[in-house]
């Protein structure tokens, strides 16, 4: 039997925003360890939501693994000018930022603060 493409991606983003949203209540509940690899498995699913990099960025903040979350909002960076995309650079600009302080990169987080 023949699956059509439409009802394979439906079912591939399914599994990406189930492991997301599990991610997200995981790090709102503090378990950060566990919504990393929750995220990292939203990302594996589907590898074009930047909203999954960027949270996967601010849980790495929360570990303390600043250079592996400004990787990862490196990824996020949407050049699109739309109001989500602009939504989105702006969470990924403030994760930048926390990251750079992180690892006492004081002008490169003052540069991300002021886009």
């Amino acid at each position: 039997m023949r699956v059509k493409k439409w009802a394979l991606m439906g079912i591939l983003c399914g599994k990406a925003q189930k492991a997301y949203k599990q991610a997200v209540a995981l790090a709102e509940s503090g378990s950060y360890e566990k919504a990393a690899a929750s995220f990292k498995e939203a990302i594996a699913e589907n590898k074009d939501k930047a909203e999954y990099y960027i949270d996967y960025g601010m849980t790495l903040n929360h570990l303390g693994s600043y250079k592996k979350a400004i990787k990862q909002f490196e990824k996020a960076y949407q050049k699109v000018d739309n109001k989500i995309s602009r939504q989105n650079n702006k969470r990924l600009y403030y994760g930048e930022a926390l990251a750079y302080y992180g690892i006492h990169e004081y002008d490169k987080a003052k540069k991300q603060c002021d886009k």
